[in-house]
């Protein structure tokens, strides 16, 4: 008997232990199988991601939309990107684990010395072949060159040119990270990982690559869409929400053409990639950033796409564009709507009139203001390049002037689109139609739009073009 209660003693003791550890075994493939999904997701959802690309989880990514990576990347578990204000990662960099990289920060402090709500964001951008080691944090605006090395236990808060080594002068660590100040940079050669598989960026894709300059509520997201059913075309529909911010800063005289010109730089020549023959961007904020875009990436071309200025004034009022409400909006709000809140344009800070004069104009006039500056912006721009590098398109002329684009964009074989699907206004938001404007409505669209209304629309006082609804 008690041979026979030893035995059952030691096989339920052994089968309990393989009970506990079957359990804890499935528990962690779960866990992995849970963290890999999201790891996918957000891969997917971020701007761009090139060739040959490492994700290893845990990775915490705040806004993979605000994310670009380029080809034959390595980043490492454990690490946090808080990319709000826009991410970039060239080709052939190693990030290692438990790395920080925040892109936005809390400005300034009530009186009482608790922190404002008021969050800003400023761009991170890392060149190609950037190491960066263990436990290393990177403060936002910071700028890495090509080649650097910065070494584990680095709190960066300065930019660092290229190949250089950082080290931390003094290992005083806190929650893993050096709070002491970088050590003296010394000069080395760039990191150079695999680059045997790659997807071209930008600046590679010569002619191949365009962009749509347009306004708000003018159809950009269903032509995008549109276009690509040319298998030889691939054009998303504002893909680099950081553009948001660029557009914005550079319209109000925040940003300088030269810091408009890098940041530019590091998205396009970088780090985002592209994987169709001909690629584009559809996007309303490239709007002011003609010229520097045509700096850094000279063989692109721009489709102008304009719709009936009265269309889209309704469609952004019924919408609440420039009401009051917006100035009380802060990034703890969503993050995208209080983001296209933050920077839209303000004629003032334009150079275009007064505060005195803009903060007199009711949300109706700001609307009537902003088609006519967007579009008169785009017409100074495209008209100083040559007539291969731009093309004008309405609307209200689609889907007839498909062929049109698909010659511009000098496509080997048309695709028939003759379908015009755009984005329905919720019932709730639905314009009232510009027949039912009062006189006085009429008497403010015609002060600020009448000029362009003439040059695009030379009909538009002698009867009702065609009605396109977004």
């Amino acid at each position: 008997m008690r041979i026979i209660r030893q035995f059952l003693e030691t096989f339920l003791d052994n089968s309990f232990y393989s009970l506990v550890g079957f359990i804890e075994r499935k528990l962690k493939e779960r866990n992995r199988f849970k963290l890999n999904r999201q790891l996918e997701e957000s891969r997917a959802a971020m701007q761009s991601c090139g060739a040959n690309v490492h994700l290893a989880t845990p990775l915490y990514i705040s806004q993979p939309r605000m994310l670009a990576i380029g080809n034959n990347v390595e980043i490492k578990g454990e690490s946090v990107f808080l990319s709000e204000g826009g991410l970039t990662i060239g080709d052939n960099c190693i990030i290692g684990r438990n790395a920080i990289i925040s892109t936005r920060y809390i400005e300034g402090a009530d009186s009482d010395g608790s922190p404002k709500e008021t969050i800003r964001c400023s761009p991170v951008s890392l060149g190609p072949g950037v190491t960066l080691g263990s436990n290393v944090s990177i403060a936002p605006g910071v700028r890495i060159g090509g080649g650097a090395v910065i070494m584990d236990n680095v709190f960066l808060d300065e930019s660092v040119g290229s190949g250089v080594v950082v080290k931390p002068a003094v290992s005083v660590l806190s929650n893993g990270h050096d709070l002491k100040k970088i050590g003296q940079p010394r000069v080395v050669k760039p990191n150079v990982a695999n680059q045997n598989i790659s997807l071209p960026h930008g600046n590679e894709l010569g002619r191949n690559l365009f962009f749509i300059a347009t306004t708000g509520r003018s159809g950009s997201t269903s032509v995008a869409s549109a276009l690509s059913k040319n298998d030889e075309i691939q054009c998303l529909h504002e893909p680099r929400r950081q553009l948001i911010r660029i557009s914005g800063d550079y319209a109000h005289g925040e940003l300088s053409e030269e810091q408009a010109i890098r940041e530019l730089s590091s998205i396009y020549c970088e780090a985002a990639t592209y994987a169709g023959r001909i690629s584009g961007e559809s996007d309303q904020n490239t709007f002011n950033l003609i010229p520097l875009i045509k700096k850094i990436m000279p063989l692109c071309k721009f489709v102008w796409l304009v719709r009936d200025g009265r269309d889209v004034v309704s469609s952004g009022f019924s919408r609440g564009w420039f009401g009051c409400h917006e100035t009380e909006s802060s990034f703890m709000d969503d993050f995208m709507p209080a983001m296209w809140k933050r920077y839209r344009l303000d004629g003032s800070r334009c150079g275009q009139m007064s505060s005195e004069e803009w903060a007199g104009l009711s949300p109706f006039a700001r609307n009537c203001w902003y088609w006519s500056f967007v579009n008169s912006t785009i017409r100074d721009s495209v008209e100083n390049l040559s007539l291969q590098d731009w093309c004008m398109v309405r609307l209200e002329d689609l889907p007839e002037s498909y062929n049109y684009i698909q010659q511009f964009l000098c496509v080997s074989k048309y695709v028939k689109i003759d379908d015009l699907k755009l984005n329905s206004s919720r019932p709730e938001k639905m314009p009232e139609h510009w027949s039912s404007w009062s006189d006085e409505k009429w008497e403010v669209f015609s002060s600020f739009c009448s000029a362009e209304m003439d040059r695009y629309y030379p009909e538009w006082n002698k009867g009702e073009p065609k009605n396109v609804s977004v």
